[in-house]
C-alpha cells in the first residue's frame, strides 16, 4: 500500500482506519524528505497498516489540533486515537521497532 496524502477533509480516512501511521511534513523540510522513502518502503511492508501524509503548510489545522510543534512527526494511531509518535528524522530500523511497539 502506498501513503496517502490527506487534507482536513479527508482525515476521517485515519479516525475510520484500525491502525495508521500519519507523516506530517513540509515540502521545505531537509528531514522530512530524508524519512520520507523510508516512510513509503514501510507503507509496503505492513499490511494491516494505512500510511498517510499531512503537508502542515497546506493543513496548519490539522498540524495545531495534534500539537504539531516540529516536522516531521509521526503518530500512529489505533481505532482513532493516538497510540505513539516518532519526532525528527530516524533510521529504518528505528521506526520499524515504535510501529511495531505502537501496534503490538
Amino acid at each position: 500500500m502506498a501513503v496517502t496524502k490527506i487534507t482536513g477533509d479527508t482525515f476521517e480516512l485515519v479516525k475510520n482506519a484500525d491502525t495508521a501511521v500519519v507523516d506530517f511534513y513540509a515540502d521545505w523540510c531537509g528531514p522530512c524528505g530524508m524519512l520520507s522513502p523510508i516512510v513509503e518502503k514501510l507503507s509496503t511492508e505492513y499490511e494491516n497498516v494505512d500510511f498517510y501524509k499531512v503537508d502542515i503548510d497546506a493543513d496548519m489545522d490539522i498540524a495545531q489540533i495534534y500539537r504539531i510543534v516540529s516536522i516531521p512527526t509521526l503518530l500512529f494511531f489505533k481505532k482513532g486515537e493516538v497510540v505513539g509518535q516518532v519526532i525528527g528524522y530516524v533510521p529504518e530500523d528505528e521506526l520499524k521497532a515504535e510501529i511495531d511497539k505502537a501496534f503490538a
